[in-house]
């Protein structure tokens, strides 16, 4: 109450981020986030899966070693659009880009029409980020060898199972 909605008008130092999520986390009954974040971030990429589905997914790509072990749940989650976290990228230390293809167009492929300019956006592979023209080169060799992957059932498993209810 004491804030009201100037809290919005105000520009925060992106170098004070974390100091915010500590407030964030200390006040859960105060949305800061949400008044201080845009409602959708353009970046995210667009799913339609639940936020207990996502949490399923990231834990499974944890567990399998796509993600890092130290990869926070809620940057996962920020680039999925779901949930009011802010947003980052997140490293895919999988098998390299092929597996990263394949398992987004998966998940997101049929919501994003600009899925490879999005995935370039919210992935880095092995630290490093991603070049559009290579994503899109990976993305047609992916399709079509489909069946010469070797993650590609173990991806299919991770997957399935997170969409379980």
């Amino acid at each position: 109450q004491l804030w009201k909605k100037d809290v919005a008008r105000r520009s925060i130092p992106l170098t004070k981020g974390m100091a915010i999520n500590r407030v964030a986390v200390l006040y859960p009954e105060i949305n800061l986030w949400g008044l201080i974040l845009p409602k959708h971030n353009q970046l995210a990429l667009k799913t339609d899966l639940t936020e207990e589905q996502a949490r399923k997914l990231f834990k499974g790509l944890v567990h399998y070693g796509y993600l890092g072990p130290r990869t926070p749940v809620e940057n996962f989650l920020s680039i999925m659009g779901i949930g009011e976290y802010p947003f980052h990228t997140v490293n895919w230390i999988g098998t390299g880009m092929n597996s990263l293809v394949y398992c987004v167009k998966r998940i997101c492929g049929h919501k994003n029409s600009d899925l490879l300019k999005r995935m370039c956006d919210c992935f880095t592979v092995n630290g490093q980020p991603l070049n559009h023209g290579t994503l899109k080169t990976k993305s047609s060799y992916v399709d079509r060898n489909v069946d010469k992957f070797d993650f590609v059932p173990l991806l299919d498993k991770i997957i399935a199972s997170a969409k379980k209810k």
